[in-house]
């Protein structure tokens, strides 16, 4: 028996993939940096917070909200910043680390992910 989401395939499949960004897309880079930030709001808060030498990518995800909020929204920053943001291997390596919690270990695998992708 199919069940009604097997009934709506056309609807599920954009929804769970980001656009193809393969051109550089302002669609794309608009998703990874939104990727980013929201993961990042699971990690940096005032319960949870980075080691001290990791704390200055604070200012980045900031200025990367900055830029997708520009008026009108500047899809080549966004991007620029997105990429300088998933490129940090150091924040990748200590949000990866088995004996973190689980939701660091997810930001840092988004991480890892979307710098597959950007620089790909």
């Amino acid at each position: 028996m199919k069940s009604q989401r097997d009934s709506y395939p056309d609807v599920y499949a954009g929804a769970m993939h980001p656009p193809n960004d393969q051109a550089g897309t302002w669609e794309g880079s608009w998703l990874a940096a939104m990727t980013v930030i929201k993961s990042a709001q699971l990690v940096f808060t005032p319960e949870n917070r980075p080691p001290s030498e990791l704390i200055p990518l604070v200012e980045p995800l900031s200025r990367l909200g900055d830029a997708l909020r520009a008026t009108p929204p500047d899809p080549e920053e966004s991007r620029r910043r997105a990429a300088d943001l998933v490129a940090d291997r150091d924040l990748i390596t200590w949000a990866c680390r088995p004996d973190q919690p689980s939701q660091i270990r997810e930001f840092g695998a988004t991480l890892a992910f979307l710098s597959m992708k950007l620089t790909t």
